[in-house]
């Protein structure tokens, strides 16, 4: 819910992460982290309306193979959504979606 005279803020349906994977099932988000460099990641696209992970990639923890998974990521994106930078493209509840 917004105050008065604010602007909702409105996001792309699809956005780009990365998560630290664990082997008992549990993440922790790349931003969370203290030390990258241990263990393996889940880099993925994320779909806002449905929430769920609509593609991803394991990648290492080196920053190398890092920017790489978010290549692959942003090309697949791309390719997949090409109008994912419209704020209001690919919505279902907007007018003349595109989806």
């Amino acid at each position: 819910m917004t105050k008065a005279g604010t602007v909702p803020e409105v996001l792309p349906r699809y956005y780009i992460g990365a998560r630290k994977r664990f082997d008992f099932g549990q993440y922790m988000h790349l931003a969370d982290d203290s030390d990258p460099t241990l263990s393996q990641w889940e880099d993925f696209v994320m779909d806002r309306e449905k929430s769920h992970e609509v593609y991803g990639v394991m990648s290492s923890p080196a920053k190398a193979e890092l920017e790489r998974a978010r290549r692959e990521l942003e090309g697949w994106l791309e390719r997949k959504f090409p109008q994912h930078r419209d704020l209001f493209a690919y919505w279902s509840d907007c007018v003349g979606r595109q989806a």
